[in-house]
């Protein structure tokens, strides 16, 4: 074989090994400068955890109240109805007794 192949193989390994060893080190920079972010970003999720696991159990406290208003909202709001014609019939009545006295001394 010429001499110029055997030159060629060997630059071609020399760059081969250039280049694993460069991205080996910016490997080991990244990953000490990526460690600490994955620990804040796994303490965060923890936390993150805890609190929805905290929102759960508030919120399975108030479901029973929210239906619990949610039925007295209902009632409330048939009572106001019943109310506005109950008040409608005092007005009705209210009128007549108005009409009925016009016509008398």
């Amino acid at each position: 074989m010429p001499a110029y192949v055997w030159i060629a193989l060997a630059v071609f390994v020399v760059c081969l090994v250039a280049g694993t060893v460069w991205a080996i080190v910016n490997g080991l920079r990244a990953w000490r400068r990526g460690r600490p972010a994955l620990r804040r970003m796994n303490d965060a999720a923890a936390s993150l955890n805890g609190r929805s696991s905290e929102l759960e159990r508030r919120l399975a406290t108030l479901e029973p109240k929210t239906s619990q208003l949610e039925r007295d909202v209902a009632r409330l709001q048939r009572s106001v109805a019943r109310v506005r014609v109950l008040f409608g019939g005092v007005h009705g009545a209210k009128t007549a007794y108005r009409f009925a006295r016009f016509f008398t001394p």
